[in-house]
């Protein structure tokens, strides 16, 4: 793979290198399903990454000796962010992707491509990077959460080198509520005063209602049909 690229990869670094340095990436391949792509990965393990890729078609689809822009496209994953309420935690979703033609030749191609890197910016390339959230799920919770009660922080430590982040309140007898979603982890735990008490799916933001309306409102503690023992 590496003298089929090597020649495209000098012209990325060369004609580029201004708007890499800019968003603080750079150049990394590697073979794909009748591909080989571009990536473009942070400077240190603490950065960003682009969400823009330049794919080329391999050897053996094309029948060349070295990449050619003539097969190659740009692939843009697309992500977005959003506030979580007013705590300063930010939370980026994955929405989409596009594939998009090269446009142009010569030295207006790679403006082109500079233009589309600039555009769509970068995002953090660490799970849980200062202040952005790992999951969006824990974002969907918070607005939950916080229509019943006042007062939501978010909380984050470390355990067995995943994140597990936190929403914590009070409930209606001062209790103290944590509601922990483990990275990659399929259930959500709810702690009351330091006592695991019930697991539910992450994915389930009805049940999560009912939970914390229950926190939140004697009257419909009595009467919740949602929460049947499980």
């Amino acid at each position: 793979m590496g003298s089929y690229i090597n020649a495209r990869m000098v012209e990325i670094r060369e004609q580029l290198g201004p708007a890499l340095k800019e968003l603080g990436v750079r150049p990394r391949t590697w073979k794909g399903d009748g591909c080989v792509v571009v990536e473009f990965l942070p400077l240190k393990s603490t950065g960003n990454f682009s969400p823009v890729a330049i794919v080329f078609d391999d050897k053996a689809s094309t029948g060349l000796e070295e990449a050619s822009w003539a097969h190659a496209h740009v692939y843009v994953a697309d992500y977005r962010r959003r506030d979580v309420g007013d705590t300063g935690w930010i939370a980026i979703d994955k929405t989409g992707e596009r594939r998009l033609a090269i446009r142009h030749e010569g030295q207006r191609m790679f403006e082109w491509i500079a233009f589309v890197l600039e555009y769509e910016g970068a995002f953090p390339y660490q799970v849980g990077a200062p202040m952005h959230l790992a999951s969006p799920h824990v974002a969907d919770a918070y607005a939950t959460v916080a229509s019943w009660h006042r007062d939501v922080r978010i909380e984050r430590r470390i355990e067995h080198e995943m994140p597990v982040e936190t929403l914590v309140f009070a409930d209606k007898d001062e209790r103290d509520i944590r509601i922990e979603y483990r990275h990659l982890w399929s259930d959500a735990h709810l702690v009351i005063d330091g006592e695991l008490t019930e697991r539910f799916s992450q994915h389930d933001f009805h049940y999560l209602n009912a939970v914390v309306r229950e926190l939140a409102d004697n009257f419909y503690a009595d009467r919740n049909l949602w929460r049947a023992p499980r």
